[in-house]
């Protein structure tokens, strides 16, 4: 699912929409945060069921590779996919 911004900073408002129909909206009035952050945060919010995705095909690989690598490997990398698997089940409200 691809979500995407409209709206824009003059009109103190960003929508993120995905399929047509919009997920939040980024009030831009306050003041107390710059134009900069309002758009960081409605470009990162936006890409967020992208990331996701990413984040999950990489550790189902991780997962298949580790049986191919040596221990010492797998104890360095386990740490990377704890804090992987933490990241996903944070995302999906688990």
């Amino acid at each position: 699912m691809t979500w995407t911004i409209d709206g824009s900073l003059a009109l103190q408002n960003l929508d993120i929409i995905g399929n047509g129909k919009r997920i939040c909206m980024i009030d831009c009035d306050d003041d107390t945060v710059s134009d900069y952050d309002h758009t960081a945060n409605a470009h990162l919010i936006a890409a967020a069921p992208d990331m996701l995705a990413a984040l999950e095909n990489l550790m189902d690989g991780a997962c298949e590779a580790l049986s191919f690598l040596d221990r010492e490997t797998v104890r360095h990398l386990k740490p990377l996919i704890d804090s992987a698997e933490t990241a996903i089940n944070k995302a999906k409200g688990n």
